[in-house]
């Protein structure tokens, strides 16, 4: 693809500074919704687009198993988003500022780091977004991990850590969903000239315009959505994907001319959203009750936010399987039932069946005739596998290994006696049985033939 022309990487070095003074700009907005909800609503005072992201992924999680959810369940509290610094690490139990919900706001309210905010497809660099969600991804792993080992006690320091950053993650993360972090635009950046709150394009559609009606319409239609729940291998790597496709749905580029008249190719997406929000904006549209809405947009808008929601459950999930591997020093049991402990056979190749069980999972059973060459058998907990022994006395051996790298190992004493020994042996027993005739005829014909003689006379 294009990349972005020289005329706009003047504007990269000081984005730091620029999306700081902005944002600083709209600390005075009456309604910062995508963060925190707003004041003057009495539905959602403190409970934005980051908090529906962050409890429709813990309930996704919950809904699909309770137990995986427990360490966010301790500290979830309803309606609990909070714009200010929320982590108090000598909290024992969750209250209205230090809650799963309130940790979400965090990286606007208190840390600010915004370079770690955004990924821009086309401009290059080094925008940390990705490395941050890795980042927070590992210390969620860690924590979860502890917590495991522990036991999973309730509001222990390492559940509170858990939920702390998984909440952080959460912001981080769900940010590149909105379009306006995946590109970098003067337009973007721009203030409208119906502009009541000193804010810009960008911050107007992710923040200033969102009201009471905006999120329970977002909560309505991600009510009616499915999730699928997988685990995930590179979470930077899952969020640079999550970037390149918010930015541009079907991969192509589209030609734009900024407000300073340089012209350069950004994400067809990206391009169609910032037009469209902008010019509807400027004209007074609403949708939802949201000034610079209509139903595309919205439509659009809230793919994107289902694809977070959906790619933070699996985030989520993933760290979980990882730490409950990570702390499992159990190993599986396995049992071979067939054939029997000192079995004997007639054919070399033989099938081996058995059952494996473990406290979390089985990733594999394994069958070997030395305990050196092994093969991979069929099922895990049912299993079975072939294998081809030596003429005489063999060793069967059977392993199990659970998803923590856990092995076990069983084994059994089979002998081969060929077919064909059996068969040569039968021909020796039928020679003697046909002897044994042939002699006992001997015996008695002549005898007979006596006895008639003797009538005779």
């Amino acid at each position: 693809m294009p990349a972005l022309t020289s005329a706009v990487k003047p504007r990269i070095p000081i984005l730091g500074t620029v999306i700081l003074l902005l944002l600083c700009q709209g600390t005075s907005i009456p309604a910062a919704a995508w963060g925190n909800g707003s004041s003057s609503s009495s539905t959602y005072p403190y409970y934005g687009v980051h908090d529906v992201i962050a409890e429709f992924a813990y309930k996704n999680l919950k809904n699909y198993n309770t137990t995986m959810a427990n360490w966010l369940t301790n500290w979830y509290v309803q309606n609990g988003g909070d714009f200010q610094g929320s982590f108090s690490p000598s909290s024992g139990s969750p209250g209205s500022h230090d809650n799963y919900l309130a940790y979400t706001d965090d990286p606007d309210s208190s840390i600010q780091d915004w370079d770690n905010h955004v990924y821009y497809v086309h401009a290059g660099g080094t925008q940390g977004a990705p490395s941050r969600v890795a980042q927070l991804y590992n210390n969620l792993v860690t924590y979860l991990t502890a917590y495991l080992k522990n036991g999973s006690q309730k509001w222990s320091k390492e559940e509170h850590y858990a939920a702390y950053y998984a909440g952080l993650l959460t912001h981080y993360f769900a940010d590149i969903t909105q379009y306006g972090h995946t590109e970098y635009t003067l337009k973007d950046h721009t203030h409208p000239a119906y502009d009541p709150d000193g804010e810009t394009y960008h911050g107007y559609y992710e923040s200033g315009v969102w009201g009471t009606a905006g999120i329970s319409a977002l909560i309505s239609a991600l009510n009616g959505m499915s999730y699928t729940i997988k685990n995930v291998s590179d979470v930077s790597a899952l969020t640079i994907n999550l970037a390149k496709w918010v930015n541009s749905h079907d991969g192509t580029t589209a030609a734009f001319t900024d407000t300073d008249g340089t012209q350069h190719y950004l994400g067809s997406t990206y391009v169609y959203m910032l037009n469209r929000f902008t010019s509807q904006y400027d004209a007074g549209i609403t949708y939802n009750g949201m000034r610079g809405y209509d139903a595309a947009l919205w439509t659009t808008t809230v793919q994107h936010i289902r694809a977070a929601v959906e790619n933070l459950t699996t985030i989520f999930y993933t760290a979980y399987t990882t730490a409950l591997n990570a702390s499992d020093t159990v190993k599986p049991s396995i049992t071979i039932t067939s054939p029997a402990n000192q079995s004997i056979v007639s054919a070399s190749t033989i099938t081996v069946y058995g059952i494996a069980s473990d406290n979390i999972g089985i990733q594999k059973v394994e069958i070997s005739r030395d305990g050196t060459t092994w093969v991979l058998c069929n099922g895990t907990f049912s299993w079975s596998g072939t294998l081809t022994l030596n003429t005489g006395t063999n060793t069967v051996y059977a392993r199990a290994t659970d998803t923590a790298g856990n092995m076990n190992t069983t084994w059994i004493v089979v002998t081969v006696v060929p077919q064909t020994e059996n068969f040569l042996d039968g021909e020796v027993w039928m020679a003697f049985s046909l002897l044994a005739m042939v002699l006992g005829a001997s015996l008695v014909n002549p005898r007979r033939k006596n006895l008639i003689r003797k009538k005779n006379v």
